[in-house]
């Protein structure tokens, strides 16, 4: 007779990317670098526009999100990995990449 073995249900990822709070305070602290690093001032800030290709809440991981600052004609690129923002350059492509990557891998 073998014995009984218990599985634990792996931990679900949690989808954020309709928590509003969430999203304004990492396009606010985007748009706080922008400002500090000089690339964009504070009469910029009319008609920025915030996108996010994901925003996921990873059990024993924390926030993971790709989110884009687009102020016509630029458009800088904001990763959040365990809860720190960070500025990166990406192309088009890459952006649209690693969203499908994320989104398939830890949503599926």
């Amino acid at each position: 007779m073998s014995p009984l073995k218990f599985f634990s249900k792996k931990p679900q990822n949690i989808d954020q990317i309709h928590n509003r709070k969430l999203k304004e305070t990492f396009a606010d602290a985007a748009l706080q670098i922008l400002v500090t690093s000089g690339k964009l001032s504070q009469e910029d800030l009319a008609g920025i526009q915030a996108e996010f290709g994901y925003l996921l809440d990873i059990p024993n991981h924390g926030i993971e999100a790709l989110f884009k600052i687009i102020k016509e004609p630029s458009c800088y690129y904001f990763a959040v990995q365990q809860e720190k923002l960070m500025h990166v350059t990406l192309t088009p492509a890459q952006y649209q990449d690693t969203i499908d990557y994320m989104l398939q891998h830890h949503l599926s």
